[in-house]
């Protein structure tokens, strides 16, 4: 090609090729930096987990009608007494790094077959894990009641 037809091509394309690099550029960057932002995450609640602090943790995920079923109840028990422990919800379908997401799932060897999912932790140890079919509030109370979360 010479000159004349890559300046005409230029003038005629430039914007859409700026876009088209642009667009580009922030997929990479975005990509990057979220695998960023969940290994911190994750890290940060493993590191919070082995203090001696309960940590109540729920795995979620945002298309599961369980989940969104559940989540009210565990918000409402979180207002109530959360004053007594450390509170974190992860969904994992959104986690896009899946080391990261194992990294999550299998760091206290929970019995995780599916969502919702919570489960207690307390100076590094796997105190239990809720799994109660109705998933009510009086039943996640008397689960941490019974983990020594709530007095």
């Amino acid at each position: 090609m010479d000159k004349k037809k890559i300046k005409k091509f230029w003038n005629k394309y430039k914007l859409p090729i700026i876009i088209v690099v642009l667009l580009g550029v922030f997929v990479v960057l975005s990509t990057l930096i979220g695998d960023k932002i969940e290994k911190d995450e994750v890290d940060d609640w493993i590191e919070e987990t082995k203090k001696e602090q309960y940590v109540v943790t729920l795995l979620s995920q945002t298309t599961c009608s369980h989940c969104t079923q559940f989540k009210p109840v565990v918000n409402e028990v979180v207002q109530e007494y959360g004053d007594n422990f450390m509170f974190k919800i992860f969904e994992i379908d959104t986690i896009t790094n899946i080391a990261v997401r194992n990294k999550l799932i299998y760091a206290y060897d929970i019995k995780f077959e599916g969502t919702p999912h919570l489960f207690v932790t307390y100076d590094g140890k796997l105190l239990g894990e809720f799994e109660d079919v109705e998933r009510t509030k009086e039943n996640l109370v008397e689960f941490l009641r019974s983990k020594g979360v709530i007095k």
